[in-house]
């Protein structure tokens, strides 16, 4: 059986002050470079393959668990367009729109990403991470809150069903 352990970046500013950060390339704040190391204390990962998304804050958190993690461009987070740099809590205030249309899949982000498209780069992602690791073995895939939340729900749609996604866990900073 192939197991996935996801595990969200280290707090970064942004998180801490509830800005959206998308596909900024935001480092790890002082914390979150505690909370990494922490992690890779506990994990102790020895001979074991990491995936980390290719934005800074993911790949910071990734190096604490291995020298040479694989970086994957697919593994980002949204892309909230316009929305970046903004208030999450404002954003939502002046869009009560977002929770309907995230309700289903309708959303677009302001010149970012659609909700479809994303559901879908994230199962298409989700695939190729347990195609590429050996039967019978384990990976980290170090990554964002959004994907991780979009790989739970894909994870429960499939529930009844035998898919590569029931055999994930999560493990989330912040």
């Amino acid at each position: 059986m192939k197991t996935v352990h996801f595990v969200r970046h280290g707090e970064t500013e942004q998180n801490k002050d509830g800005i959206w950060q998308g596909h900024t390339n935001t480092q790890l704040s002082k914390i979150g470079k505690a909370q990494a190391k922490l992690l890779s204390d506990r994990l102790n990962l020895k001979n074991q393959t990491v995936f980390t998304s290719d934005l800074a804050r993911a790949k910071e958190t990734a190096y604490f668990l291995s020298d040479s993690p694989t970086v994957r461009k697919n593994l980002r987070e949204i892309n909230v367009g316009d929305f970046i740099g903004k208030s999450v809590k404002e954003t939502y205030s002046n869009n009560l729109d977002i929770f309907d249309a995230l309700q289903d899949d309708t959303y677009v982000f302001p010149n970012g990403e659609s909700v479809q498209e994303f559901k879908l780069r994230v199962q298409q992602e989700v695939d190729h991470i347990f195609d590429s690791i050996d039967e019978d073995s384990e990976c980290v895939v170090v990554t964002h809150g959004f994907f991780i939340g979009t790989a739970i729900g894909l994870s429960l749609i499939h529930i009844s069903e035998p898919t590569r996604l029931r055999r994930i866990s999560y493990a989330v900073f912040c």
